[in-house]
């Protein structure tokens, strides 16, 4: 019986990482997470992991499958002076960035003293 169980929640989750993954739109962003704040380093760490967004990019637009609302957007050129700064309104899937940009930028998503970043090309 306990076998059986734990066969079926297993099918179970798969289906649903199988689903989730079809919903994809786009090339998915691998991003890392650091420290933003410098001021307040002083602070005791938690011990819970983070949770990085899951962000995917089709050409210039942005879509998030987690909810990033009220956070900074930001892309960074080859020598980290920022090229393009935005707040993401409360309840946006996506972003469409601006044409002009073109190239290999460092991508920033700030939230609190959290800043998650990685790269991607336009």
């Amino acid at each position: 019986m306990k076998r059986s169980t734990v066969l079926l929640f297993l099918m179970l989750f798969v289906g649903i990482i199988t689903a989730n993954e079809q919903q994809v739109m786009g090339e998915i962003i691998h991003l890392q997470v650091r420290y933003y704040d410098p001021t307040l380093e002083h602070e005791p760490l938690k011990s819970a992991p983070v949770r990085i967004p899951t962000i995917m990019i089709n050409d210039h637009t942005l879509q998030f499958q987690t909810s990033l609302d009220g956070c900074e957007i930001s892309l960074l050129d080859a020598d980290g002076e920022p090229v393009y700064i935005s707040m993401i309104p409360n309840g946006a899937t996506s972003i469409l960035l601006p044409n002009y940009l073109s190239g290999d930028y460092i991508i920033q998503i700030t939230r609190g003293r959290l800043c998650f970043w990685g790269y991607i090309y336009l």
